[in-house]
């Protein structure tokens, strides 16, 4: 399962906070499913670009599960985006992540590279909305966790 999303999305925001979590229990926890998160900063806003650079330093320096509960923190907090939440965020997370780290990555443009790369890789694929999930090749846009599951369902 291949999702690409962009922070600044609303309705990126719907599927991480209402539709992905009952994914993640069913499929994602158990190891029956292997989920792999794309940016894809189409971008809705301003802020598209500095939120998955915060996210990206967020999985540089506490892993993947940190990356995970800042994804969610971020998503929560959508309309009130800054580079202060970003900081703010990632310290209250998680004590070990130096926020202001993850500040200056969303403010300098850190990742940019591997976000264009991803960006090209989307499109590639034919991503031209966000959220995009693919279960193996099967493309879904905006997915429902019914639409998902039938798609994992006839996968495996």
């Amino acid at each position: 399962m291949t999702e690409y999303v962009d922070y600044s999305c609303p309705h990126c925001r719907d599927y991480a906070l209402n539709t992905f979590p009952q994914i993640r229990r069913e499929f994602v926890a158990s190891g029956a499913v292997r989920y792999v998160h794309h940016d894809f900063p189409i971008p809705v806003n301003d802020w598209s670009r500095p939120a998955a650079n915060a996210a990206r330093e967020v999985q540089r320096l506490g892993g993947d599960q940190a990356m995970f509960a800042y994804t969610v923190a971020l998503f929560r907090r959508q309309d009130d985006f800054s580079h202060g939440l970003f900081k703010d965020l990632a310290a209250e997370l998680n004590a070990n992540i130096d926020g202001e780290k993850v500040r200056q990555a969303a403010k300098t443009g850190a990742y940019c590279k591997l976000l264009n790369a991803e960006a090209k890789q989307a499109s590639d694929r034919g991503v031209s909305a966000t959220p995009t999930v693919y279960v193996n090749e099967e493309k879904l846009e905006a997915p429902s966790a019914n639409s998902l599951i039938d798609a994992i369902e006839k996968a495996q």
